[in-house]
């Protein structure tokens, strides 16, 4: 019986895919997400697996044939989260990849955006190639990627149809920014896990790109309207000359009660129109449901108890006082990251003298490093380098105390080359502060934020 991993199983898609494959197959699910659960099936296992923590990944891995990658990471994943999107994607993608690699996995199955062939590509979308490059690394293993490129998915309680639905319902007038007239092709929830099983069990179809698209290409006003004409409600449309994403962003999350760290990619992202290339479109063996045809479908699904989509009733993690933080440092090819881990405490030691200094050295058999208020010296953090853990593509430490950070717990940090060595990321993963939340956040917090700047600055202007 073959094994498959599901990361992402919490999610929207994730949750369909996984309904599909236990009605459709008899293979054994690994279904991977922030928190595991008890399995309401004899052949899923539910798994709680952190996608920052490489061990995490490496372990939910294990004796795995096949996995599907159904992340993004819009929404939080600690108390306080530093960092872009784009970069808490990629090493998570990276995580993924080489715990792939390390567990001789057959195949990965990634489900990204439609990436416009015309137009200049948004973050978003950016994002969405970084992570499909990335995970295609294991192409290099002799492992097959495939990579499957979606628009809008609509569903029962997907974020989709949810704000386009409550916009409708809770607007008689709607006014139409330029971001409106973004052509897209909306497909059902249904199709889109059709094509992922598709992919898993047919070889022809393995090792390639596909654009998933609907039967049509409309723009937004044009689903509002047809959605207004469905439910039977006389909507007026007003079209402004602007893109307005500030102001779009603020009625937007106000109107759909949808989280805004869910929201404001969204509406950045749809500067530019995501029209399925003919030449990549995916093979499909059944009719397509038409627009109106979905939302007959999604009517008839839908829970009417559900208070909405889980992403917009997402609590996480959050309700631990941990911090994440995640920053790009732009080393581009130029040294390993190992390297950029010495050179950090070296430079940290410079910077800030007299009032900071580094120490290097060995207890119990382990290296560490402390840094500390030179004038007294105190330790303020205490980090001891992971040996097993690291090699020239990452630098481990992990946080052990300190006047500035608890002992117990999973903190690390972290140096590593992603994406080729094009970038080196620098990152903090569940870091516990000993100070009280509030100043910590406007304290410690921040001069952490204004260190990485300036060491990212110190690097591209040396000679590495």
């Amino acid at each position: 019986m073959k094994k498959i991993a599901v990361a992402g199983a919490s999610g929207f898609v994730g949750s369909a895919l996984i309904s599909y494959l236990l009605e459709h197959t008899d293979f054994e699910i690994i279904a991977l997400s922030r928190r595991g659960k008890d399995s309401p099936h004899p052949r899923i296992k539910y798994l709680s697996c952190d996608l920052f923590s490489m061990l995490d990944c490496e372990r939910a891995l294990e004796n795995v044939d096949a996995a599907f990658y159904l992340v993004h990471s819009m929404l939080p994943s600690a108390k306080l989260t530093q960092g872009n999107f784009e970069d808490f994607d990629l090493i998570m993608a990276d995580n993924f990849a080489k715990a792939a690699i390390k567990n001789s996995l057959k195949q990965i199955i990634y489900l990204g955006g439609i990436i416009p062939s015309l137009y200049e590509l948004t973050r978003h979308l950016i994002s969405r190639l970084e992570v499909e490059e990335v995970l295609s690394t294991i192409k290099s293993s002799h492992m097959n990627f495939t990579s499957l490129r979606s628009g809008i998915i609509l569903g029962p309680n997907g974020s989709s149809y949810t704000m386009m639905e409550r916009l409708v319902n809770r607007l008689p007038i709607l006014i139409c920014p330029r971001w409106t007239t973004t052509l897209s092709s909306p497909i059902s929830i249904k199709d889109v896990v059709i094509a992922l099983h598709q992919v898993l069990v047919e070889e022809k179809l393995q090792n390639k790109i596909y654009d998933l698209s609907g039967t049509e290409v409309m723009s937004y006003r044009q689903m509002l309207s047809r959605l207004a004409l469905k439910f039977k409600k006389l909507r007026l449309f007003i079209n402004v000359p602007f893109f307005s994403p500030g102001l779009t962003k603020l009625w937007v999350t106000l109107i759909t009660q949808a989280p805004k760290n869910l929201v404001y990619p969204l509406i950045a992202s749809l500067s530019a129109h995501v029209v399925p290339d003919p030449e990549r479109k995916f093979p499909f063996k059944h009719t397509q449901k038409n627009f109106e045809e979905i939302i007959d479908e999604i009517q008839s699904e839908q829970s009417p108890n559900l208070k909405g989509p889980n992403a917009f009733n997402y609590s996480g993690l959050t309700e631990k006082s941990e911090v994440r933080s995640v920053q790009r440092l732009h080393t581009f090819f130029r040294t390993t990251a190992n390297k950029i881990g010495n050179i950090y405490f070296q430079w940290m030691g410079k910077k800030f003298y007299p009032f900071i200094n580094t120490t290097h050295y060995q207890k119990n058999g382990g290296e560490f490093i402390s840094v500390n208020l030179f004038f007294v010296n105190v330790s303020l953090l205490i980090l001891e380098y992971s040996k097993e853990r690291s090699n020239e593509d990452r630098a481990l430490f992990y946080i052990r105390g300190g006047m500035l950070a608890k002992k117990e717990g999973r903190g690390r940090f972290e140096f590593r080359n992603i994406a080729h060595s094009r970038y080196t990321v620098a990152a903090i993963h569940e870091f516990a502060p000993t100070l009280p939340w509030f100043i910590y956040k406007y304290t410690q917090a921040l001069l952490h934020i204004v260190v990485m700047k300036s060491f990212d600055r110190y690097l591209t202007d040396e000679k590495l």
